[in-house]
């Protein structure tokens, strides 16, 4: 489980496909100020939001395998247009709270529609409308967020100088992508509502 506060940019090494076994690698670099020493083989990481498998650590430099439907689902495709990935490591129990309970699963990559001074404006998928209400939370490259302004098919949120100082939201422009994550309690709610809906149908 991750809170969606980054701390740590790291860079773009390679990623590589398999196109036999469908899988592929993925190699960042951290930077020196990141915690490599603590680092094992089978933790978790959250890399602009999407919770990967450490499977190998050299020097500064951390791997990750990639199944295709991992690259299909989330930015990790589209690296190519900012090399700088944010990271996260996970919470451990106890731990205080700062953002809201994210859990590394993408829900869907939009694209960025336009910047307005701190309004950072996304596209917004039909499909998660109802997740995505005004001053609720969201993860946006693994980043918490509080949401602005929500329209039909948009919604904005407000970036302050220090967000984007510490993450790689600072290289956002129109056109480019980002993996987003609704909020968990949102999703369980929206669910519950189809799923009590569905059961009132039947029943009558």
């Amino acid at each position: 489980m991750f809170q969606g506060i980054v701390h740590f940019k790291a860079r773009l090494v390679s990623m590589d496909m398999d196109e036999i076994d469908e899988y592929g690698r993925l190699v960042l670099k951290m930077p020196t100020d990141f915690p490599i020493k603590r680092v094992r083989l089978g933790d978790s990481i959250a890399v602009d939001g999407v919770c990967l498998t450490v499977v190998n650590v050299d020097g500064m430099q951390i791997s990750f395998d990639l199944l295709k439907e991992t690259l299909r689902a989330t930015r990790l495709i589209h690296l190519n247009q900012y090399p700088v990935c944010n990271i996260e490591q996970p919470c451990s129990m106890g731990d205080a709270l700062h953002g809201h309970p994210v859990s590394g699963h993408v829900d869907a990559v939009v694209d960025c529609v336009k910047i307005e001074g701190e309004n950072h404006w996304f596209s917004l998928p039909p499909v998660l409308a109802p997740m995505i209400v005004s001053k609720g939370s969201i993860s946006i490259n693994g980043v918490s967020l509080t949401i602005g302004e929500v329209l039909s098919d948009r919604f904005c949120v407000y970036l302050i100088p220090k967000t984007l100082e510490l993450t790689n939201l600072t290289e956002l422009k129109p056109s480019f992508f980002v993996n987003i994550e609704v909020d968990m309690m949102a999703r369980y709610i929206v669910n519950y509502m189809k799923t009590v809906n569905l059961n009132l149908n039947y029943e009558k």
